[in-house]
């Protein structure tokens, strides 16, 4: 095992990908702390045996489809260390109809938060959904203290009734949909409702990179669940973190730290 020591508490999020550090390890801490993020000295390692190099007592885990297998990983996770929260983050989909398949299924189900953008929100339930170009009946219920600009309404309304479907296949996670620059959307663990929140504006002439964007947003979210901020207050900060991570070139050398985001202030 390789360890990385970093001036902040113990990394929130165990990155079973490869140990990433991103905004789950930026916390600000006393200058007298740290912390130390086991490392694998091999990526090339069974779900099992990464879930035996896991510490009993991690918090979080973050797992997207780029790794082998990771709906075998939320199998055990879920069934064998209950008490740790599985972010899921299921990019890319699957390439084939037979990847849209039940243990896929079961793993949307047992993930504790879902983070998807519009066209994998899209992709879930046209693959998952009985009647994925039927109406919905009935649409979740809006408890947001925002609306969608203008020419942003089109396609917030469609991913609303793509949430509503997409909610009733799966009761337990929260749900978050990313949509760019024309917000985002979200849904609290086992409720029928909703809220918007607006992206934050960036300047054009400030844009200079979007890659990390996503990721940014990710582990900003995983970031404020650690410090037990709402689901809203955590979707708001990932929006800003990831509006400080296109002003910058590069992935993940681009990725704010909190004291960075924080000085933005609250503009949402």
């Amino acid at each position: 095992m390789e360890t990385l020591t970093y001036p902040s508490p113990k990394p929130s999020a165990l990155d079973l990908q490869n140990a990433a550090i991103t905004l789950a390890s930026k916390v600000p801490v006393p200058s007298n702390s740290s912390a130390s993020l086991r490392k694998t000295s091999s990526l090339n390692l069974t779900a099992q045996q990464r879930l035996t190099n896991a510490d009993d007592l991690s918090h979080f885990v973050v797992l997207q489809n780029e790794i082998p297998n990771p709906t075998a990983i939320i199998h055990t996770l879920a069934t064998s260390y209950p008490n740790v929260k599985i972010f899921y983050n299921p990019s890319p989909l699957p390439a084939r109809k037979a990847g849209y398949n039940q243990d896929f299924l079961s793993a949307l189900h047992e993930s504790h938060y879902l983070i998807v953008n519009e066209h994998e929100l899209a992709g879930l339930v046209k693959n998952f959904h009985p009647n994925p170009d039927r109406e919905p009946l009935t649409l979740l219920n809006n408890s947001s203290n925002f609306e969608p600009h203008s020419d942003n309404l089109d396609l917030v309304n469609l991913n609303i009734k793509l949430l509503t479907k997409l909610r009733t296949l799966l009761t337990k996670p929260s749900l978050i949909v990313t949509l760019g620059p024309a917000g985002i959307l979200y849904s609290e663990e086992g409720k029928f409702n909703y809220a918007y929140i607006l992206s934050e504006e960036v300047d054009s002439e400030d844009i200079v990179d979007t890659t990390g964007a996503g990721d940014t947003f990710l582990g900003a979210v995983v970031t404020s669940i650690y410090r037990n901020e709402t689901l809203e207050s955590a979707v708001k900060f990932a929006a800003r973190a990831s509006a400080e991570t296109i002003k910058s070139r590069g992935a993940a050398e681009s990725m704010p730290y909190w004291k960075d985001v924080e000085k933005r202030g609250w503009l949402l």
